[in-house]
């Protein structure tokens, strides 16, 4: 994000989030990420009006023109639960957050999770979502919009995306199912029926990382030497035991 000031304001003035943190990247975070140009940059860290210990951290970045979300390998979207996507679309009109997919019922059966796709501020992508039925209550009470419940990984096999969420973490994945992910289509310029091999990793409380297998068209992500990744840099997780991990550790615990 190069403009923190202007990517502040949008989310609390349109989604209602709320500033918890400010403040600059200090050493011990920037050796976390293995990136020492990040030392002395400048953050902010939000969440929703509800209080949920759920938070999105914009980081200060220089512009990089090459990058473009959804083209790249890494992580590409975070969904946010809101009641009702569709009132969101005139209130978002004319602000920094730019519709690119309406308002749409995920399947054609009643009570379907109604979503749509927006480019924030600092160009990310969000997916806004009603969950089926209308969603449960725990994912945003009476916050319009709630906490980010899924992630959204693109990569260039769906096979090994899922092996490694179940064999370094022993955790669950569904099946890969085929489905045409318009997002993705639109912002490739390709034909919005195109499908996509998806599969989804459930957490606890409702949430979950979706995997997505990109076709031969997409690219690694270029990442600026001491810096992290453009677009959304890094998603991170609780535990209850780091020493059972069994993954090729950035910077060791």
């Amino acid at each position: 994000m190069s403009n923190l000031t202007a990517v502040e304001d949008a989310y609390k003035e349109y989604l209602g989030y709320q500033t918890v943190d400010a403040g600059v990247i200090g050493s011990e975070l920037a050796d976390l990420w293995n990136a020492p140009g990040m030392l002395e940059r400048n953050y902010v860290l939000m969440r929703p009006a509800k209080m949920t210990p759920v938070y999105l951290r914009f980081v200060e970045l220089d512009e990089d023109d090459s990058y473009e979300p959804m083209q790249t390998y890494g992580w590409n979207a975070f969904e946010l639960v809101v009641k009702s996507p569709d009132a969101l679309v005139p209130y978002l009109e004319g602000s920094p957050f730019e519709v690119l997919g309406p308002p749409k019922d995920l399947y054609p059966t009643e009570g379907a999770p109604r979503v749509m796709q927006v480019r924030g501020p600092g160009n990310e992508i969000i997916y806004m979502t009603r969950p089926a039925g209308g969603g449960k209550l725990s994912l945003y009470d009476d916050t319009f919009v709630g906490r980010s419940f899924i992630v959204i990984a693109g990569g260039p096999s769906m096979m090994e995306m899922q092996n490694y969420y179940s064999s370094n973490y022993g955790m669950p994945v569904s099946p890969a199912q085929d489905y045409a992910i318009t997002i993705i289509s639109r912002l490739n310029d390709k034909p919005l029926d195109t499908t996509y091999p998806l599969s989804v990793v459930p957490l606890p409380s409702g949430s979950m990382v979706e995997l997505d297998e990109y076709k031969p068209w997409s690219r690694p992500r270029v990442t600026q030497p001491g810096s992290i990744p453009p677009g959304i840099s890094s998603v991170s997780f609780t535990a209850n035991e780091l020493d059972l991990i069994n993954v090729g550790w950035v910077s060791a615990p």
